[in-house]
């Protein structure tokens, strides 16, 4: 994950260098290719915060080449001022609407003949299917 990030903020940079607004165009490309590219499936995938460390400090790097300053500059400012989120602020994000998402599956899931049993808690849902389980062994 770590190389193909660093792969792509080289490309995108000579890219950019050439076009007419560096900064826009730099930009639109890494959020499009680059972050879509090597975050695809991040939600499933169990990655360290080492990892998620050298990924903010690649994005932040590029940013800071990008808009030709010191990359010593605070990287929350740089990327802030792009207007981008760190990578390690991504990574959560879509883990947890990721959870969220299977919270739905499981409100959906528990429909008990007339009436609708619900939560939105991993804990109450699993409850909820024990019972059943013990209610179909009795019935």
């Amino acid at each position: 994950m770590v190389a193909r990030m660093k792969s792509f903020a080289g490309s995108i940079l000579r890219i950019a260098k050439e076009s007419f607004d560096p900064v826009k165009v730099g930009v639109a490309l890494w959020q499009a290719t680059a972050l879509e590219s090597v975050l695809y499936g991040i939600q499933i995938v169990s990655v360290t915060e080492d990892i998620l460390t050298k990924m903010d400090s690649i994005q932040a790097n590029f940013c800071a080449d990008l808009m030709q300053v010191r990359r010593s500059s605070s990287h929350s400012a740089i990327i802030r001022e792009m207007g981008l989120k760190p990578v390690s602020s991504i990574d959560m994000q879509r883990k947890l609407l990721f959870g969220e998402s299977e919270t739905r599956f499981c409100f959906h899931m528990m429909v008990v003949g007339n009436r609708l049993e619900y939560s939105t808690s991993i804990l109450e849902y699993t409850f909820f299917f024990i019972r059943m389980k013990i209610i179909r062994r009795i019935g």
